[in-house]
C-alpha cells in the first residue's frame, strides 16, 4: 500500500524549468502591464475606469492565490500533517509571490480608488453621512488601512516561509517548534487582516451592502484556487521526483474535493441569511446580479466551483489522474477568476459586460509576473525539503500508521 520504501533522498535537485518559460513570463508582464498602465493612464475616461477594474480583479486573484499558499502551509503546521511535506515547496512558492511582487498588486488598486468606489465622491449617495462608518469609507482612512492590511500579511508570511524553510534536526529542535508556534500566531492574525481586507477592498464597492460572511467567503475561495494551482504544480514535481507518490497525490486531490464541497456550503450559506432575512439593504446585492445579464455568472459559478471538480473527483482513483485533475482544477481556478469578477464588475455596471481587451492583458500581466516569481523560486530550492525531519515520513508514508 506504501509502495517502495526509501532509507534516504538519493537526488534533491531544484525543480527543473525550461529558460524558456521565464521568458515567456517576463513577456507575458511587460505586455500586460504596458496594456493596463496605457488604459489607466493615457486612454479615455471610460478606459481608465474599466482598467482599474480590471486590475482589483487581476491582483486581488493573484494575492489570494499567495494567502491561500501561506494559510495552507500554517494550518498544515498547526495540524502536525506530515503527508505534505514532501511537496511544501509548492505553497511556499505560492506564498512567497505575496513578499516579492504580489503585494504591489494587492495596493496599486489604491491609484484607482475613484474609479472604483463610489463613497470615494463627496456628493455620492451614501446612506452614512456624520457617522463613523462615512469616516472608516474614506478615501485617506482607506489608504491608511489597506496598507496596514497588506503590510501585515506580508510581513507575517514571510517569516512563515523563513521558518519553514529552516533547517531544523529533529522535532525537539527550537526551529521546528518555532515555526509550530508562529503558525498559530499567523493564524489568527492572517483571519483578522485577511477579513479586514477583503471587506474593505471587496465588499465596500457596495457600501450599503454588508455580510458577515463575506470575509470567510473570500478566504475559502483563496484557499481552494491556492490547492487547486499546487495540485496541477504537484503532477509536475511527480514527474521529476521519485519520492513524490500517488498517495500525496491523492491526498491533496481530496482535499479540493472537500474544500469544493465547503467552499459552496459558505457561499448558500451567505445567500440563505440573505434570502431569509429579505431585507432590502441586504438582498439588493445578489438581486443585481441575477438582473442585466449577471445571471449568466451566477449561475456558471456553482457550476465551476463545485459541481464539476466533485463529480470530477468523486472516484478514488480520478485523484491521481492528471487529466481528470486539470479539469477540475481548471474548472476552480476560471471559477475563482470569474468570481472576483462577479464581485466587482457589477457593482460598476448593472449591465453584464465582458472583460476588455485591456483587462485581459493586465489579467494576464499579473500572471507573468506571479508565474515568473514562482517558477524561479522552485528553480532555486530543492525540490525535497531535505532539512525538514518529517520528510522520510512524508515520503514513506508512515503518517499513515499515525
Amino acid at each position: 500500500m506504501h509502495g517502495h520504501r526509501f532509507e534516504r533522498i538519493e537526488e534533491n535537485s531544484p525543480l527543473r524549468m525550461s529558460p524558456l518559460v521565464s521568458i515567456l513570463m517576463i513577456v507575458a508582464a511587460v505586455v500586460g502591464l504596458g496594456a493596463f498602465a496605457y488604459g489607466a493612464f493615457m486612454g479615455p475616461a471610460e478606459d481608465r475606469a474599466r482598467a482599474w477594474t480590471g486590475m482589483l480583479v487581476a491582483g486581488t486573484f493573484f494575492w489570494f492565490l499567495s494567502m491561500g499558499g501561506g494559510s495552507f502551509l500554517a494550518i498544515n503546521y498547526i495540524v502536525g500533517a506530515k503527508w505534505f511535506v514532501a511537496v511544501k515547496r509548492l505553497p511556499e512558492s505560492l506564498a512567497q509571490f505575496s513578499y516579492r511582487g504580489g503585494f504591489l498588486f494587492a495596493l496599486l488598486p489604491l491609484l484607482g480608488i475613484g474609479s472604483l468606489y463610489a463613497w470615494a465622491h463627496p456628493g455620492s449617495d451614501y446612506p452614512y453621512e456624520g457617522t463613523l462608518k462615512r469616516v472608516w469609507l474614506s478615501p485617506g482612512v482607506h489608504y491608511a488601512k489597506v496598507i496596514v492590511y497588506v503590510a501585515i500579511l506580508t510581513v507575517t508570511t514571510f517569516v512563515l516561509v523563513s521558518k519553514s524553510r529552516a533547517a531544523s534536526r529533529s522535532a525537539d529542535d527550537p526551529a521546528y517548534r518555532g515555526r509550530y508556534r508562529f503558525s498559530i500566531a499567523y493564524i489568527i492574525v492572517f483571519g483578522l487582516a485577511f477579513s479586514f481586507f477583503s471587506w474593505d477592498v471587496l465588499m465596500s464597492l457596495e457600501a450599503k451592502w454588508f455580510s458577515t460572511m463575506f470575509g470567510v467567503y473570500c478566504f475559502i475561495g483563496a484557499f481552494n484556487s491556492a490547492m487547486a494551482l499546487m495540485m496541477m504544480m504537484m503532477f509536475y514535481l511527480r514527474a521529476q521526483s521519485k519520492y513524490v507518490q500517488d498517495r500525496h497525490l491523492h491526498d491533496m486531490g481530496t482535499y479540493v474535493m472537500a474544500f469544493a464541497t465547503f467552499m459552496i456550503y459558505i457561499g448558500f450559506s451567505q445567500f440563505m441569511l440573505v434570502w431569509y432575512a429579505n431585507l432590502y439593504e441586504e438582498t439588493f446585492y445578489f438581486l443585481n446580479r441575477y438582473r442585466g445579464g449577471w445571471y449568466v455568472l451566477t449561475i456558471l459559478l456553482p457550476i465551476l466551483k463545485w459541481i464539476v471538480p466533485f463529480l470530477i473527483l468523486m472516484p478514488p482513483s480520478f485523484r491521481t489522474n492528471l487529466s481528470a485533475q486539470t479539469v477540475a482544477c481548471v474548472s476552480i481556478l476560471v471559477g475563482q477568476a470569474m468570481d472576483i469578477y462577479w464581485i466587482v464588475q457589477p457593482a460598476l455596471s448593472p449591465e453584464a459586460i465582458l472583460p476588455s481587451v485591456i483587462n485581459v492583458l493586465t489579467f494576464v500581466g499579473v500572471g507573468g509576473v506571479f508565474g515568473y516569481t514562482v517558477i524561479n523560486d522552485l528553480a532555486s530550492h530543492s525540490k525535497l525539503p531535505a532539512e525538514d525531519p518529517d520528510l522520510m515520513s512524508s515520503v514513506n508514508g508512515d503518517y499513515l500508521h499515525a
